[in-house]
């Protein structure tokens, strides 16, 4: 079965508009993106399986797998985030690593869900463990909350430098 999407993207700076574009995979909607974040819209960036996305035409936001959904949303709501916030912090997903768990920068060696610069031990720092959904989005969310104070300050910040 065949999706048609009709989104807006806006990716490394720039802004990606398609209109009517059908098929399943991201990476065909975001061709004329810059590379990095055309393959990070894609889940390609990095390594670990990351597969394409397909894209909430209500808010523009990339999905992530089930489950990253499913815990985005839990952890949200334990911080008193609300609609807004879990979809900024999707965003923030979206951009970093598409929701694989194991993603991989293989300039930067960042790791995981949040992409953490200092790899797989990170996620402890910020109370998570690095080998569960859970526990990922549980050190992504005390990161965001002890940096930036919400999901939404995170994605203005990616936005404007390209990481948060």
């Amino acid at each position: 079965m065949e999706l048609l999407l009709g989104i807006i993207l806006v990716l490394g700076g720039g802004v990606v508009m398609t209109a009517g574009v059908t098929g399943s995979s991201l990476a065909s909607v975001v061709k004329g993106a810059p590379d990095h974040a055309r393959a990070a819209a894609a889940g390609t960036t990095t390594t670990g399986g990351a597969s394409a996305q397909q894209v909430n035409t209500a808010t523009g936001v990339a999905a992530a797998p089930g489950a990253v959904n499913a815990g985005v949303a839990s952890i949200a709501k334990s911080k008193g985030w609300g609609a807004s916030q879990i979809t900024a912090w999707l965003g923030v997903i979206a951009r970093e690593s598409g929701g694989s768990l194991t993603a991989t920068n293989p300039s930067s060696g960042a790791y995981g869900i949040a992409q953490f610069i200092n790899g797989p031990s990170e996620y402890a720092v910020y109370g998570g463990n690095s080998t569960t959904v859970p526990g990922q989005l549980t050190a992504m969310a005390n990161y965001i909350e002890q940096r930036y104070g919400t999901p939404a300050n995170a994605l203005a910040h990616e936005n404007t430098f390209g990481w948060y």
